[in-house]
Order: C-alpha cells, then sequence, then structure tokens
C-alpha cells in the first residue's frame, strides 16, 4: 500500500519546546503547570523539552513562544515510511546495473570501518543476507538496544545499500564491503516523530557513521530537525533523503533541507516514477520501482518508492567514503557523475546516478 503523509493531529498534542543555551527553563516549567500540560520528555543533551498540551494547538504554541529562554516552539511532527505499492516478485535485481554498481565495484566494493546508519523501522537481525554486516544500534522508538524490524521498511532499504555479496544468499548490496548501524526511529506502522528521529541522527553521528539514510518524509520542515541535520553536516557525515512518493513537486523533510541529498525514484527504464516527487530541489534520481531487496522473517520481497532509491545513492556514498573522500566532495562527485537522462533539470537538478563514474571521477560529458 502507499505511504502518505498523515499531518491531520489529533489531541492531545505534543509539542516541542527549544530552549537557548544555558538558559533556565522555570517559567516553562511554570506555564506548564498552570495551563495544565503534562512534561513528556526532557532531552538536557539537545537542549528541549517535548510537553503534552491540552486544547488548542494553536494557542499552546504562541503560549510557549512567549516564555523567557525560549528558542522555538513547534509541533512533534510525524514522518512516514515512503514506500509505494510493490509488484508480484521478480527475481532479478536492476537497480546496481542500471547506475553501473559493477563498474563501481571493479574499483573498490568499499571498506569495513565505513558505516552506513540507517534510520528507518530496524533492521532484522538475523537476516542472512544482513546478520554479517550489522553492527549493534538503538531504538527509539522503545528506548531499548533491540533495533529489530517490525515493519520490513527498514530491512529492505538496508539490504538496498549493503547487503552482503559474493556470500551465496540472496542480493548484492550497492556498498558490499561497508557496515550497517541499524537506527530504529519509525515504529512498526512505520511512523516516528521529530523527537525520535533527531536523537537517530545523533546517535548515528556520534557512533561514526559516514553516511545516513533517511527514507521518510514529511511535508513540513522541522527546526529541530534541521539543527540535527546542521550538526551531522558539521561533524563530516553524508546525508541522504528520499524525495516522497506524493508525485508532485512540493518539499518533503528531512530531503528538502539544504545538506541532504534528495533522491528521486525512476522505472526499470529510467523514467521518472510516477509516484516521486520532483523538482529542482531534488538532487539526483535512482532506481525505485520494483526493487528486490532483502525483507523480514529472513526473506526478499519486491517495493517501489523512493525509499527505494535513496538507499543506491547511500551505497555510492558509502564507496567514496571508502576512497577517502570527504563529505563536501562525495556530495560534489555523486551529483558531477550523474547521467543527464530525460528529466534532469527539471524533475531533478542532476540526473541519474553513476556509480561507476562516481567512483572513478569521471565527469559526466
Amino acid at each position: 500500500m502507499s505511504a502518505k503523509s498523515k499531518w491531520t493531529a489529533h489531541a492531545p498534542y505534543h509539542v516541542i519546546v527549544k530552549y537557548r543555551h544555558g538558559v533556565s527553563r522555570i517559567s516553562v516549567a511554570s506555564a506548564c503547570h498552570k495551563h495544565g500540560d503534562r512534561l513528556i520528555c526532557c532531552n538536557n543533551k539537545l537542549g528541549y523539552d517535548i510537553i503534552e498540551v491540552k486544547g488548542s494547538l494553536t494557542k499552546a504554541l504562541d503560549r510557549y513562544k512567549k516564555q523567557a529562554g525560549v528558542e522555538y516552539v513547534e509541533p512533534n511532527y510525524y514522518r512516514h515510511a515512503s514506500y509505494s505499492p510493490n509488484d508480484p516478485l521478480y527475481r532479478q535485481q536492476y537497480g546496481p546495473q542500471a547506475i553501473q554498481a559493477p563498474t563501481a565495484w571493479n574499483r573498490t566494493v568499499g571498506k569495513k570501518k565505513i558505516i552506513i546508519a540507517i534510520l528507518d523501522t530496524g533492521v532484522q537481525r538475523n537476516h542472512p543476507d544482513l546478520k554479517s554486516k550489522l553492527l549493534a544500534g538503538y531504538n527509539f522508538v522503545s528506548n531499548t538496544t533491540n533495533a529489530d524490524d517490525d515493519n520490513g521498511h527498514g530491512t529492505h532499504v538496508a539490504g538496498i545499500a549493503a547487503a552482503a555479496t559474493n556470500n551465496r544468499v540472496g542480493i548484492a548490496g550497492m556498498a558490499p564491503n561497508c557496515r550497517i548501524l541499524p537506527v530504529k526511529v519509525l515504529n512498526a506502522a512505520g511512523t516516528g516523530t521529530t523527537h525520535h528521529i533527531v536523537q537517530g541522527i545523533h546517535y548515528a553521528v556520534d557512533r561514526g557513521a559516514r553516511v545516513i539514510n533517511m527514507s521518510f518524509t514529511g511535508p513540513i520542515r522541522s527546526k529541530l530537525e534541521a539543527d540535527a541535520i546542521r550538526y551531522a553536516r558539521k561533524k563530516g557525515v553524508v546525508l541522504i533523503g528520499a524525495a516522497g512518493n506524493d508525485g508532485n513537486t512540493v518539499l518533503c523533510y528531512p530531503a528538502a533541507f539544504p545538506e541532504v541529498i534528495a533522491v528521486a525514484a525512476l522505472d526499470r527504464n529510467s523514467r521518472k516514477a510516477t509516484f516521486s516527487n520532483y523538482g529542482k530541489w531534488v538532487s539526483v534520481a535512482a532506481p525505485g520501482v520494483e526493487i528486490l531487496s532483502t525483507y523480514t522473517s529472513g526473506s526478499y520481497r519486491m517495493l517501489s518508492g523512493t525509499s527505494m532509491a535513496a538507499p543506491h545513492v547511500s551505497g555510492v556514498a558509502g564507496l567514496l567514503a571508502s576512497q577517502g573522500l570527504s563529505r563536501s566532495s562525495i556530495r560534489t562527485r555523486i551529483q558531477g557523475t550523474a547521467d543527464r537522462i530525460t528529466g534532469s533539470g527539471s524533475s531533478w537538478k542532476y540526473g541519474r546516478v553513476n556509480a561507476g563514474k562516481a567512483v572513478q571521477g569521471a565527469k559526466t560529458g
């Protein structure tokens, strides 16, 4: 089924109150008590609270904005996994061939020290095509160390990026030797909040991830999410995001943040997928229709969506990181070597990702 963005909120509402550095929270605590609101979570490390508010969301936002020491206030937005309807399973992978992965693998298959973080619904830890690649991750939905997948989406994304290769099992991943860090920020229904996501980004960065794949979307820009994205960029992390599956030009986040490489989806004929979001705010395109990858219960399944396109690019980023390139050089290389197919310059700024040219450093003519 199609993963649509669900933004109709229902009371009680949860809001994020972000504080200026070093300020006291006494006035906010007083306002919280006065209006019968409830403190849900206090994140001292990143300097924000999650507060459950009663009554009007608009009035609550205005109320907390006026408190001393508050930098900004926003709803605890929801993000949703970005996959569209999948067709019957065909036992073939056209994605790696379409973006010249075999040519890239002649140059590099990646290095084990390079970590690709998969922020998603988790990853099946005992999948035969993934278990040798997985690091111990974290579950920010339940705040446990069990980052196993209760949906399937995250396992599918992880396999595209970096499934074990040449192991006589299943599929080949885009970055065969890079490791996978599972970070569960979406629940069993494929939904997660700003609070989950920003913690996941910080965790992945602090665990040494060089690439972060974010195959989830939402149409509203979060300031707290922007802060986390900037933190990752500052630490030299390459950020990849799914452009969304609404079939229009509306910006979707986190892909639309300027620090993120936004990825549109192509079909097996390198035409824009009908469901894919598009526009000059999108950086590149990659295969995203009928993509075969790992799935829960040790299985394999075909899914479609910009969620599937993004990890193709994350895998390429992992290969480039293995060559010692910096964050900015990786982005420049991915964009500068993309093939200018139909839609380039309008549906996406650059073109279809070309892994072979990227690792060889060859510019598109």
